[in-house]
């Protein structure tokens, strides 16, 4: 986790010092958010990424033009391999690089809040019984190895909800959303 956590702070120090993005995104001061696995409980060692997303508060911005500047501060430090360029993504732009200090491959993305609260949920649901979490990890790994291109197979989050739905139907787990008070939705 400290590794983790190492990486994690030497990419907001470099979106941090970025001139550009702040030109870019006006005074907006953006906030980089941990989604994912890292968030979740379900990393498996040595085979996890970091997951983040920038969170600006124009969602009308060129997220390519972000990510780009993004990806133009990390090769400034060095630490970065920033070889690979942006790919375009059903939800909008992800920049992949790999830190070469503590060799963790990071994903950066924009404005994800949904991927944060559902990282949330999944977290919530794996302290709640043991057994969800070893057979998250189990289906997770399964699916890594059966389907080893990440754009080729179902995502985590959609095995996890399959999981916590079959677990619910055998009483295992609860249903979060039946145990929560009533209250307006937030809408984000």
């Amino acid at each position: 986790m400290q590794t983790i956590m190492d990486t994690f702070n030497s990419v907001r120090n470099a979106i941090a010092k970025s001139s550009g993005l702040c030109s870019l995104i006006g005074n907006a001061d953006p906030s980089l958010e941990i989604y994912g696995s890292t968030v979740n409980s379900l990393a498996t060692n040595n085979d996890s990424d970091l997951d983040l997303t920038l969170l600006v508060k124009d969602f009308n911005l060129n997220h390519e033009i972000i990510v780009q500047v993004v990806r133009g501060e990390l090769s400034k430090t060095g630490r970065f391999d920033v070889s690979s360029n942006p790919i375009q993504i059903q939800s909008g732009v992800l920049l992949s690089v790999r830190d070469q200090l503590n060799q963790i491959d990071v994903d950066i993305t924009i404005n994800k809040t949904l991927e944060i609260l559902n990282s949330h949920l999944v977290n919530t649901y794996s302290a709640f019984d043991i057994r969800f979490v070893k057979l998250a990890l189990l289906i997770k790994t399964w699916n890594k190895a059966r389907f080893p291109d990440k754009f080729k197979r179902l995502n985590s989050f959609s095995l996890y909800l399959m999981l916590i739905a079959f677990l619910q139907d055998k009483g295992i787990l609860p249903n979060l959303q039946a145990l929560a008070p009533e209250q307006e939705p937030t809408i984000y």
